[in-house]
């Protein structure tokens, strides 16, 4: 259980398994009044697994059940799969653009039968990710006077041991510092770079 009170660290870190008949679920919760949006990475040699941010309206509960992520191939949001040989690694999730900064709490619970285990985890680590930080990268194209091109974005999020979650950026708005050189609109789908307005 957990008040209403003071924010914390919001953000954790947790060990898991899932050799023989462990498994391990871990569970994200919005102790706040007011959505918060959460990143997931699940680290592993060879890794990491990065789940797309979420949302939790106040009171709601997100579940990762570790066996059941690895068994089924989900993709994580770059394509990844976690290898299915994977037994055990490190669950690591913090709370990004949510203003405020959100009172979120987790917990991984790690259990097997056979040797009646019942392990509970609430581990913090020292701050969430701050970011994103990002924009273009209009070398990536070329464009002639008066004309027009669509272009992605990306950014970075950053947490305080210098880890880099890279991220997709929706865009509020978009400004030019020189609108006599370029202007950016945006579209319903992505947004457009126009180039030589004069």
């Amino acid at each position: 259980m957990r008040d209403t009170g003071p924010t914390r660290n919001r953000t954790g870190s947790y060990p898991w398994r899932v050799d023989h008949d462990y498994t391990t679920i871990v569970s994200i919760t919005n102790a706040g009044s007011a959505p918060a949006r959460f990143l997931v990475e699940i680290r592993y040699e060879g890794g990491p697994y990065s789940i797309r941010p979420k949302e939790l309206k106040a009171g709601e509960t997100a579940y990762f059940d570790l066996r059941k992520l690895r068994d089924e191939q989900t993709p994580d949001r770059t394509g990844r799969n976690l290898p299915r040989t994977l037994d055990r690694g490190q669950f690591y999730w913090g709370v990004v653009a949510t203003p405020g900064g959100g009172q979120v709490i987790g917990r991984a619970e790690v259990v097997s039968r056979s040797a009646r285990v019942v392990s509970s985890y609430s581990c913090p680590t020292c701050c969430p990710p701050t970011g994103p930080y990002g924009g273009f990268a209009p070398q990536a194209y070329g464009l002639s006077v008066s004309d027009f091109a669509p272009t992605g974005s990306n950014g970075e999020m950053l947490d305080c041991y210098g880890n880099v979650y890279w991220q997709n950026i929706y865009w509020y708005t978009l400004t030019t510092n020189d609108s006599a050189v370029a202007t950016a609109e945006r579209p319903i789908q992505e947004p457009m770079i126009c180039m030589g307005k004069a």
